[in-house]
């Protein structure tokens, strides 16, 4: 005989059971490696990303040799003109459109007035070294007045290389010449100032612009030991093919 303790006892065990399946666990994630599983349950393997990105060597420059894709990467192990790491910027499946990503070199400019301008490029930018620069007079009076001239209240020198490389006043080679013109302060031997040197894009040209001064009043000792200012400045030329 079923007794009333028996049914209260049975009851109770039910709830039990009905409140155990009523708390089952939320789902439990893991993953290991690229696979990604429920504890007690399915697992499902996720897509490995590949970096698509391949790094290149060689001899010499890939401009026009070495097919790749933008983003991929050259080193150069034969390095002739400072062009060490190339980075391939567009036209994907052709051996074009390569660009220098890092780069370092530079380069002397002999003048005919006497002297030197050196110019070191590194990446995009260009740093101009102009340290007592002595500019012979009579080499500006034997030469064309178009390079020694009054403009006003000043005098104006355009140097000219030694060796013609591009037009006859070009000074700044190509892959070192600014993105615009620009001025620096131009100081004698002792510290003063006495103009400005002028940076041109077009042609790479570099003149001295002396302030406030007659053409006929300057001596040999006013144009010895002449510096500049710090001259740093970007470009935006593709890095050069040759020296001058």
């Amino acid at each position: 005989m079923i007794t009333m303790s028996n049914l209260e006892e049975f009851a109770q065990a039910v709830g039990r059971d009905v409140k155990s399946l009523n708390q089952k666990p939320e789902p439990r994630l893991t993953l290991t490696g690229n696979t990604l599983g429920i504890v007690g349950g399915n697992r499902v393997t996720l897509p490995i990303q590949q970096n698509t990105y391949t790094t290149l060597s060689g001899a010499g420059t890939p401009d026009g040799k070495v097919v790749a894709n933008p983003g991929d990467t050259y080193i150069n192990k034969s390095v002739s003109l400072g062009d060490y790491y190339y980075y391939k910027e567009r036209n994907p499946g052709k051996n074009t459109g390569w660009k220098v990503l890092y780069g370092s070199m530079g380069v002397n400019i002999n003048l005919l007035t006497g002297s030197r301008i050196r110019f070191a490029r590194e990446n995009y930018f260009v740093s101009a070294s102009i340290t007592d620069l002595t500019v012979s007079l009579d080499s500006l009076k034997n030469g064309q007045a178009r390079d020694f001239y009054q403009d006003g209240e000043n005098v104006v020198i355009r140097f000219v290389p030694v060796k013609q490389f591009d037009a006859r006043e070009s000074v700044i080679p190509q892959g070192f010449r600014p993105s615009g013109n620009f001025l620096v302060p131009a100081y004698s031997k002792s510290g003063d100032s006495i103009g400005l040197f002028k940076f041109e894009q077009t042609y790479g040209i570099v003149k001295l612009i002396l302030n406030d001064i007659n053409k006929d009043s300057i001596t040999s000792e006013m144009l010895k030991g002449i510096n500049s200012g710090l001259i740093v400045y970007p470009t935006q030329e593709a890095w050069p093919t040759k020296l001058p």
